[in-house]
Parts: C-alpha cells; sequence; structure tokens
C-alpha cells in the first residue's frame, strides 16, 4: 500500500505546465505561491497564478484491491490594482483548466506508479470569491475536482 497524494499532485500540476491565458504560461503552485506570478498585461496589467491545495485522500480499499477516491481544489487567482478588474479572467482561466483536466481524457493520466491508474474523475463544482484592500482588487475561482485511482494487487 502506497500513499498516492503526491503521485496525484504531480500529475495535474505536470498537466497543467503549459497553461497559458493571454499568452502567458500561468505557474501552478502546490500549498502556495512559491514561483513568480504570470504578469498579464491587459488594460492596467493584473497578475495570475494557480495553486493546488486542500487535497484528501479516502481509502475504499480491499485486500486484492488498491482503491481510493481523492478530491482536491485548485485555486485560480488574479490579482488586480485597487478599483480594477473583473472576475471574468479568473473564470477564462478555469475553464482551460476544465478543458486540459477534462474527465474525458483521465485514461491518459500517468500517476507513475506500477499498476495505478486514475478509472474516473469528474468535475465537483467551482466557487467564486472576491477580496479587496486598499491597494488591490483579487478574484479567486475555485475548482473542486473527484477522482478515483485503482491499484490491482498481484500477489
Amino acid at each position: 500500500m502506497i500513499d498516492i497524494k503526491s503521485n496525484i499532485r504531480k500529475t495535474v500540476i505536470d498537466s497543467l505546465s503549459g497553461l497559458t491565458y493571454e499568452g502567458k504560461i500561468i505557474p501552478v503552485n502546490q500549498d502556495y505561491l512559491t514561483s513568480a506570478p504570470a504578469i498579464i498585461p491587459l488594460g492596467q496589467g493584473f497578475e495570475a497564478y494557480v495553486i493546488f491545495q486542500n487535497q484528501t485522500v479516502n481509502n475504499n480499499s480491499t485486500k486484492h484491491c488498491l482503491n481510493e477516491n481523492s478530491s482536491f481544489q485548485l485555486d485560480v487567482v488574479t490579482v488586480f490594482n485597487a478599483n480594477s478588474g473583473g472576475s471574468i479572467h479568473a473564470e477564462n482561466i478555469g475553464a482551460s483548466i476544465m478543458s486540459i483536466l477534462d474527465p474525458n481524457n483521465t485514461p491518459n493520466m500517468d500517476l507513475d506508479a506500477p499498476g495505478m491508474c486514475v478509472w474516473k474523475m469528474r468535475y465537483l463544482s467551482t466557487r467564486s470569491i472576491s477580496q479587496e484592500t486598499s491597494t488591490n482588487r483579487v478574484f479567486r475561482n475555485i475548482l473542486i475536482y473527484e477522482l478515483s485511482v485503482n491499484q490491482y494487487q498481484t500477489t
């Protein structure tokens, strides 16, 4: 039995490594921003990045088969100067993520672990959050996914 959280994180982040918006690569980080955000030069310009977070794994295994259900969130963050911006950019970046992580393509997700496969993936929900300070306006689009992973035991 192995812990699959790191395999899932790596697979999802690698799948999104080429994510672009308005010709700029949008960085995807784990838990918090560790690289420079993309600067999108629309209007007055804004920052954009994605954070992989809030991962859970629930084990439903038997002695013959590893079966785990996992959920995770992708937090699409756009940061504007005060009194500017809008949620549409975070929503558009979210739509790009949804096309990359299309549940119809999950059989192609390689978890880089012997015998493991994603046999079901589904997009659960999204929610938008806006925050404002005296210097910034932040729009977030949080995408929530669930997937099931199987690994058949050979012994």
